[in-house]
């Protein structure tokens, strides 16, 4: 990895631990829960850092090389972004209770729906909430920068960890997912090892599929959809999302290197 991004990732890490760190304390001192007004507001900037961070670097960096890469038409990654989105939490769910697997789907989707005021604004606040505020910096910034130097294992792994390892002060947040889990539990610990297949799976769709930083939102957003109509309650529905992600992403690295997958940017 050259010079430049090696400074360009570390200015990143910078900029978006001091984003998110500063506006999710400054949440957590209101002293309410976090998915109440005003503090959803400073909680949800605070969860756009790795976004707002890729932001801010590009415009610091002004002409600054920018690595580029050859995409393809969403009809060839589209489809695979929301199978494979999906496949950990949907599998998990029938391993663990085959019988009346489309029943309890059907009637989840409903809910969850009808619970966010309806389709529009379950799209809209899915989407927001994770693929974009995210995927902008971790995928679209972050990823590309590391490839040009690291094989899909080993980008994979980087970015799992740093994905992982921005994700536990939502443990000690009240109101948060993260916080009704625990950080101290099995589960919790699962939640966050399965950041690493996952980052597998978003680099196969947004590199190897070609589908660059809409992939990975596409599949982001995929993921946390299957993960609301199909959620891990215990321990050991958390083991099987964990293992399911993990077969997938070691059945993708076996097809990455078949294919003899190299970096698409210039």
């Amino acid at each position: 990895m050259d010079r430049i991004n090696q400074r360009q990732l570390i200015s990143f890490a910078i900029v978006c631990t001091a984003i998110t760190g500063s506006l999710w304390v400054a949440a957590s001192l209101m002293g309410t829960d976090v998915t109440t007004w005003p503090a959803f507001l400073v909680f949800g900037l605070g969860a756009s850092g790795p976004s707002l961070a890729a932001l801010v670097m590009r415009v610091i960096g002004g002409r600054q090389r920018e690595p580029r890469a050859r995409l393809a038409p969403p009809w060839l990654w589209f489809p695979a972004a929301i199978v494979l989105g999906a496949m950990p939490a949907f599998s998990a769910s029938l391993l663990a209770e085959p019988s009346g697997f489309w029943q309890r789907i059907t009637e989840s989707i409903t809910d969850q729906i009808s619970g966010s005021g309806g389709p529009l604004l379950f799209v809209i606040l899915y989407l927001i909430a994770g693929p974009l505020s995210e995927e902008f910096g971790w995928r679209g910034y972050v990823q590309p920068r590391i490839r040009q130097a690291l094989t899909p294992l080993t980008t994979s792994v980087i970015i799992g960890l740093a994905w992982a390892a921005w994700h536990v002060p939502l443990f000690f947040l009240n109101g948060t997912t993260q916080s009704r889990i625990g950080f101290f539990t099995l589960q919790g610990a699962m939640f966050l090892l399965t950041m690493i297949p996952l980052s597998v799976t978003f680099l196969y769709v947004s590199e190897t599929l070609r589908g660059g930083v809409w992939a990975a939102i596409t599949i982001h957003f995929a993921n946390n959809v299957a993960l609301t109509f199909a959620p891990a309650p215990s321990a050991a529905d958390s083991a099987l999302v964990l293992a399911t992600a993990m077969l997938l992403a070691a059945f993708l690295l076996v097809r990455m290197r078949a294919i003899g997958a190299t970096v698409a940017v210039t």
